[in-house]
């Protein structure tokens, strides 16, 4: 027997035990996504509607794949503009960001 052949199997045991670890916490990190993030991002997408609530009715309903993509790109988009205002106007009234 080889001497080194004890260290190698602690080692492969470890490995093992490691990539059960990460999967285990993969799972518990994809819950957390969906029940945390997904409600988030949709109320997002909503909050971004108010001007035009077609789109989200569109995102949400529409029976392509195509059309719904469209609509949830104009939302992300339309979202990230109000950001994007809502930083120029705090900006302007002498808030800083660090």
């Amino acid at each position: 027997m080889n001497e080194t052949q004890p260290i190698k199997n602690g080692f492969e045991a470890l490995e093992k035990t490691l990539w059960n670890a990460v999967e285990v916490i993969g799972k518990a990190f994809n819950n957390v996504l969906e029940t945390i993030l997904e409600p988030l991002y949709d109320r997002c997408l909503l909050a971004a509607s108010a001007e035009n609530p077609k789109w989200y009715y569109y995102y949400k309903n529409a029976k392509k794949l195509r059309t719904r993509e469209k609509y949830r790109i104009l939302l992300q988009d339309r979202f990230f503009l109000l950001l994007e205002k809502a930083k120029t106007e705090k900006a302007s009234s002498g808030v800083q960001y660090v």
